[in-house]
């Protein structure tokens, strides 16, 4: 399961996903080189410098998940031992924007980060491996990435288009700060957490030993009230069991 540089490595799968696809679209023939990016958008365009042609990454929320927030918190015994271990259950919601230097640029980098996204809906494990193990290298994504175990969770990464009005939109933009550029958002949703010790650890073996026990094969043929065959049965009834297997002896039952 997945561990505290998670959410990082989504981020970058994402980058990745992004990346071939611009590159599988040639996109670079009409608009030139087309970086992908994961930084706040207050810092793609830099104080009193030039619009860049690139598209962005941004992490601007992680919420917990619905369908997980029933689970269990955590719990420790007397002695302080972590006992139980739920997952931390989170969705990541993202901002992807394109910017673009000449009319329309940012439009082609934003339908095509869309179509991307829609076609690799659902992140799988092969798919995330091969993103945090880049060949060529990335410089951008650490090596840290690689063991987060995303790849090894139970539940399958899904990133799906989030319906944000513009009032909603222009708070976002308002507190980043940033110039507003086309911008769609997406949930990516589970992801799943483990806790670093989860379960306490099983006292020691004191002596080895045990014994098998074979299994009695039993066979019920019919049931019947002691009184007749076919006479109805109830709570007072008591009642004929007939088959093979059976220990011999009395047997109530209440």
């Amino acid at each position: 399961m997945s561990d505290g540089y998670a959410i990082a490595a989504v981020s970058a799968v994402i980058r990745r996903v992004l990346l071939e696809a611009l590159s599988a679209a040639q996109v670079s023939d009409v608009v030139g080189n087309v970086p992908v990016t994961a930084v706040p958008p207050d810092r793609v365009i830099p104080p009193a410098g030039a619009e860049p042609t690139q598209v962005n990454i941004f992490l601007h929320q992680v919420t917990r998940n619905a369908a997980f927030r029933n689970m269990d918190l955590p719990s420790r015994n007397a002695a302080g031992d972590l006992i139980s271990g739920p997952p931390l259950a989170l969705d990541l919601h993202y901002m992807i924007t394109a910017y673009g230097t000449e009319p329309f640029w940012a439009e082609i980098l934003l339908g095509h980060s869309a179509l991307a996204l829609h076609e690799n809906a659902t992140l799988t494990r092969q798919a995330i491996a091969r993103a945090l193990s880049p060949n060529p290298p990335d410089a951008l994504v650490p090596a840290a990435l690689r063991n987060s175990g995303v790849e090894a969770q139970i539940e399958l990464i899904k990133i799906l288009p989030e319906a944000v009005d513009s009032e909603e939109m222009s708070r976002l933009w308002s507190a980043i700060q940033g110039q507003y550029r086309p911008t769609m958002a997406y949930r990516a949703s589970v992801l799943l957490i483990e806790p670093r010790a989860a379960g306490a650890s099983a006292p020691p073996v004191r002596s080895p030993g045990g014994r098998a026990l074979p299994m009695a094969n039993v066979e019920l043929e019919s049931v019947a009230a002691e009184s007749g065959l076919t006479d109805p049965i109830t709570r007072a009834s008591a009642i004929i069991l007939s088959g093979n297997g059976f220990v011999p002896g009395e047997m109530s039952v209440e």
